[in-house]
């Protein structure tokens, strides 16, 4: 899911080295408040093709006691862009009035931008020619830019980094050398405000009953992806703040495919606009259909948000293409008989499955342009069932049925609970948010029991590992991928990473399977976690007691399963309208299952 996404950190070529041999103007009046250290986190970055990053030597060399920088960039094909930053993370900068430095070109007129960000993701890039009224020349110039011009930063007592940008729709020259020092902090500023703490409605526990407080859970859960979405092409936000506004540059196609569902849950339970909702889905369709490149009908696992382009270097990824068109399907047959019906049966015909099989008997988990297939399969029991039906039941690229019983179905025992698969609970729950597998098993196995048996081993072992960490107990469990205090991981249980990280989502995306023991847990976090884990979309994506700390972060592909799986126990709702799809039931039906249920069709109010 996420852990195939790399960052591409080369500068088109762009070389960075202290000068030994370029004397600055003067040293910094006040090297205590000076920037730019050799110690601080930094690095460089490109975003085209065929540009090696060069070898970049940060090194303990000093110019009357300040550092200095030679910058070397050619950004001359369309688009083009490279640059340098360096971290500021967590600096407060609220009391300070401006940021000075010292630059020279090496031949003059050189074009740049110089940009800060907060912990918000909040960015602004502001022309150093605004400040040079002749520009960059071959002498050393100051330059003062008061911070109150960088309008975009909204949290300026957590900041996260500066940089220096180079892009060819900056102007010519195109390339060229710059040499920079004396990054400093000057002056002071005062009534420099804070965002705002933005906090879901949190009414007490006891004067909800049970119905009132699932809709709470749900509803506000399910405002992420609205609130986190491009409303131009739909695109929704990998990740979010828990608190504060934030401006996250990063979607997430699976994001996007758990969203689908959920705005169809919210307009059915009155929380959203039908129309409004119709619309940000078309839009949505519209967008995945024209404007978002694909290969094969498969997507990259990370877009830009702001215009759809991949992001980095990431994989176009079979499973996060597969949770995408799961919503694109949910939701044509949700809008039956609409541009939405023609859109996702459009879209989801488009991807050939039998080209990701990639001459095997199983899927491939993805492929980039830059090396191919992944040398990695979906072999073995995971999340990837419904991308096995899906694929099965296509018309017009399908996998062969035998796909199906290809991918091995290892055996994980714990006490008295056996069950297949890998232990993070996100596994047990992707599939089954779409398919109904309830009642219903193949010549392997039943998938609704396996997933209500990994959950029950999952609880047990934090019980039983109590003494190891405040963080679990008979109601307080739940190990799967999540945010934690050392990044993002794969938690699971028992046999997987475990270091006192608990993830609401674990255990409420399992109330299908467990529900008593789900509602129990939701209500014990939030009658006595609540000042601490719940915020403008509930509960965050996880806590570590241990280690006294709390995610700042909302992930997409963690909301999402708190909506449709709390919906689906109240009332079956994205089952019931996932497996009316004929080509769903076609596909369970060559895989050994039996004729699902269906239900009548909601049809759009014209």
């Amino acid at each position: 899911m996420r852990g195939f996404l790399k960052l591409s950190l080369g500068i088109t070529l762009l070389s960075l080295f202290v000068c030994r041999d370029i004397a600055p103007a003067s040293a910094a009046e006040n090297p205590k408040n000076n920037l730019l250290v050799p110690e601080a986190m930094q690095g460089t970055w490109g975003n085209k093709k065929g540009f090696a990053a060069s070898a970049y030597d940060i090194q303990q060399a000093r110019i009357s006691g300040v550092p200095a920088l030679q910058l070397k960039y050619n950004v001359a094909l369309e688009k083009q862009e490279s640059g340098f930053w360096f971290g500021l993370i967590g600096k407060d900068l609220s009391r300070y009035g401006a940021v000075t430095f010292r630059v020279k070109g090496e031949k003059g007129g050189e074009v740049f931008k110089i940009g800060l960000k907060d912990g918000a993701w909040f960015e602004d890039k502001l022309d150093v020619k605004s400040y040079l009224p002749g520009g960059v020349t071959t002498k050393w110039q100051k330059v003062t830019i008061p911070l109150n011009d960088f309008k975009a930063i909204k949290d300026w007592y957590n900041m996260d980094n500066f940089s220096i940008t180079f892009r060819q729709d900056y102007g010519q020259p195109y390339s060229g050398v710059i040499y920079a020092d004396g990054l400093v902090l000057e002056g002071k500023r005062e009534g420099v405000g804070r965002q705002p703490v933005l906090r879901a409605e949190s009414p007490p526990l006891e004067s909800m009953s049970e119905e009132q407080f699932l809709d709470l859970i749900e509803r506000t859960a399910a405002m992420f992806f609205w609130n986190e979405a491009n409303p131009e092409n739909g695109l929704v936000k990998d990740l979010c703040k828990t608190t504060f506004e934030d401006d996250y540059p990063m979607a997430s196609i699976a994001s996007v495919g758990f969203g689908l569902p959920v705005l169809c849950v919210a307009e059915s339970r009155g929380w959203l606009p039908k129309r409004d909702v119709y619309d940000r889905i078309l839009t949505t369709l519209k967008f995945f259909k024209n404007g978002v490149e694909n290969i094969h009908g498969f997507y990259y696992h990370f877009l830009n948000m702001k215009t759809g382009e991949r992001w980095g270097e990431c994989e176009l990824s079979s499973i996060d293409t597969t949770l995408l068109m799961a919503g694109v399907v949910f939701a044509g047959e949700y809008f039956k008989g609409t541009e939405i019906e023609a859109l996702a049966k459009e879209l989801y015909d488009r991807v050939d499955w039998q080209w990701m099989m990639d001459n095997g008997t199983t899927a491939s988990m993805g492929w980039t342009p830059e090396g191919g297939f992944l040398p990695y399969r979906w072999n073995s029991y995971s999340e990837h069932m419904v991308l096995n039906l899906l694929g099965i039941g296509s018309k017009t690229h399908p996998m062969p049925a035998g796909s199906w019983d290809a991918f091995a179905r290892p055996l994980t025992t714990y006490k008295e609970f056996k069950f297949i698969g890998p232990p993070p609970l996100f596994i047990h729950q992707y599939s089954h948010i779409f398919v109904d597998f309830k009642g219903k098993r193949d010549n392997h196995m039943d998938y609704f029991e396996n997933s209500v048996q990994a959950t029950l081993a999952n609880r047990q072992w934090c019980i039983d590992n109590m003494n190891r960490s405040k963080s679990y107990g008979p109601d307080s469990w739940g190990l799967t991928a999540c945010d934690g205090p050392d990044g993002y991981k794969a938690y699971g249980a028992p046999n997987g990473e475990n270091d006192g990280t608990v993830a609401p989502t674990a255990a409420i995306g399992s109330v299908v399977f467990t529900p008593e023991l789900s509602i129990k847990l939701m209500k014990y976090l939030y009658a006595n976690h609540k000042d601490e884990i719940w915020g403008k979309y509930g509960f965050v994506d996880s806590f570590n007691w241990d280690r006294n700390w709390v995610s700042s972060k909302y992930i997409g592909i963690d909301e999402g399963p708190i909506v449709l799986m709390i919906e689906n126990h109240r009332t079956g709702m994205i089952w019931k309208y996932f497996m009316r799809n004929d080509k769903i039931k076609n596909a369970l039906a060559m895989c050994g299952f039996g004729e699902p249920q269906t239900t009548a069709p909601k049809e759009m109010d014209n």
